[in-house]
């Protein structure tokens, strides 16, 4: 975090917060991924959306690091990925300038357009 956000978090914690994490359960201890994700899941489905989780966070922060220069070493690290070679699948699986066009022809549309 930085700037304001990393401003604001280091005041709230300084002043109240003694735990250990930031986000945690009414009991203090901290979450585990399966209550992250079942919480997310709650408000993703109370929102309409549909077939979008976690992981996808976590690719379109990937991406955007990817964009912004970051280099892929370190897009490895944080993502936890052995192979590079993963690293590299994971992002231009979401970059779809990268992604080589489809061989089928265009149609044509009765005008002789092509679609």
């Amino acid at each position: 975090m930085t700037g304001e956000l990393e401003k604001l978090v280091n005041e709230c914690l300084a002043a109240s917060v003694v735990r250990q994490t930031f986000v945690h359960r009414k009991d203090g201890k901290r979450y585990g991924y399966a209550g992250l994700s079942g919480m997310f899941r709650r408000y993703v489905k109370a929102c309409g959306l549909k077939d979008f989780g976690l992981y996808d966070l976590k690719g379109k922060a990937a991406t955007d690091m990817y964009r912004a220069g970051v280099p892929l070493e370190q897009i490895q690290h944080l993502l936890g990925h052995a192979s590079i070679k993963t690293t590299e699948i994971y992002i231009k699986a979401r970059l779809p300038d990268l992604v080589a066009p489809t061989s089928r022809p265009m149609v044509k549309t009765q005008g002789g357009d092509a679609k």
